[in-house]
């Protein structure tokens, strides 16, 4: 299941970020996140455990940005145990930073792996996050825009997902077309704030848009 956010403000962004999953810790318990950028550098801090047992007041101010994502993580039986899969996953190339993290049951992800494997991605985890990051890289390092290569990669993808990204300092948010995992739009006093449940919007002062 998991619990996402994806925050864009002005700075500071880790400290709604961690309420947001505070309100979504329902939706995973095994491990939590946070990924933020200040417009130079991403930071990054994950660890298995609940919430409050991650992060505390003195992490959250090694994490300075502007925007961010962010997780409480849940995983099926098989993938319990491997601490690589905990979002959200961070990657540098090319002059881009990007920071992602999904909730994604996708009934081709093994034929995806297959050919970005073969175009020479090596993946270092076995979640559905880093076939979308790669599909993603792959369509920029190809030449398309950063908004054509997300929606080419959601063309790629089949079954349930959410999902929100941070590439180079830009807030992204995608589901899939049915709308079967769920994701809310909320605007904050200096930002735009999306969450997996409008619970998490309540908590940080947030004004559901839809």
């Amino acid at each position: 299941m998991s619990g996402i956010a994806g925050i864009i403000e002005t700075q500071d962004v880790s400290y709604p970020l961690y309420y947001a999953l505070h309100a979504l810790q329902h939706r995973g318990q095994e491990a939590a996140g946070i990924s933020t950028f200040d417009g130079e550098k991403a930071y990054l801090y994950k660890a298995p455990g609940q919430l409050s047992e991650v992060f505390s007041e003195d992490r959250l101010r090694t994490l300075p940005g502007f925007c961010g994502v962010a997780q409480v993580l849940y995983t099926e039986k098989a993938s319990r145990g491997k601490n690589e899969n905990i979002q959200p996953l961070n990657f540098s190339f090319q002059g881009h930073q990007l920071s992602v993290s999904v909730s994604a049951s996708l009934i081709n992800s093994e034929s995806l792996r297959s050919e970005y494997e073969g175009k020479g991605h090596i993946f270092s985890t076995t979640s559905n996050a880093e076939i979308i990051a790669a599909i993603i890289a792959h369509e920029l390092i190809g030449g398309a825009s950063p908004r054509d290569a997300f929606v080419r990669t959601l063309h790629r993808l089949e079954g349930a997902y959410t999902g929100v990204a941070t590439l180079d300092g830009i807030l992204y948010a995608f589901r899939d077309p049915l709308g079967i995992k769920p994701l809310c739009f909320g605007k904050t006093e200096r930002g735009y704030l999306v969450v997996s449940e409008s619970v998490a919007l309540d908590i940080t002062g947030a004004e559901l848009i839809r």
